[in-house]
């Protein structure tokens, strides 16, 4: 059972590096298609159905995948978090670009602001744990829901390159949330709540 299981993760990620693969060099100017990652990635349109039910859902686990090893860092360093994000960011752009037109704007931004609420709620408990804090649980949501948002602008930025901001700049900011700004408005929750 155990040899199955191993079999099916690489199956599944053999698929997600063909979506990859075939965003990175066709993107926006050709359509990627179930028939062209199965012929991509030498596999039937039976197994890739086995594992997804369409391209969307395909490239949603692909994120959620690449961003997983984000979970293995020490959560309570924010720089940490900032570097895995960045780096993340700067070598899947061309992916995370053609997801983004694949998906359009609007559900990009919907699926991203999750992928980076589950992050940034992460940090937030590891935060609370560490510092033997008792934070509202209303509170601790709108936090993560600000900052996931914060966060989303700058990535998708990024990821579009636009020239509104340099990358420093976005890389600064995404520094401040990180090591400042999350945990100084978590420290001061009580505060905020009385005052």
């Amino acid at each position: 059972m155990r040899r199955h299981h191993v079999n099916s993760q690489n199956t599944k990620l053999a698929i997600a590096e063909a979506l990859k693969e075939l965003g990175r060099k066709g993107g926006a100017n050709k359509k990627v298609t179930i028939d062209g990652i199965c012929d991509f990635s030498g596999i039937s349109r039976n197994t890739f159905y086995y594992h997804f039910a369409n391209v969307i859902e395909l490239m949603h686990w692909t994120i959620s995948r690449d961003l997983s090893p984000i979970y293995d860092l020490d959560a309570f360093k924010g720089t940490e978090i900032r570097n895995f994000t960045a780096n993340y960011l700067q070598t899947n752009r061309k992916f995370l670009s053609f997801a983004l037109q694949y998906l359009g704007p609007d559900d990009f931004r919907v699926y991203y602001v999750q992928e980076m609420h589950k992050l940034i709620r992460w940090h937030i408990d590891h935060l609370e744990i560490k510092n033997s804090w008792q934070i509202d649980e209303g509170y601790k949501r709108i936090v993560s829901e600000i900052f996931s948002e914060s966060v989303s602008s700058i990535h998708i930025m990024l990821i579009t390159k636009s020239e509104k901001y340099s990358r420093e700049t976005a890389v600064k900011c995404l520094q401040a949330i990180f090591d400042f700004a999350i945990t100084d408005i978590l420290a001061h929750e009580k505060d905020i709540l009385i005052g």
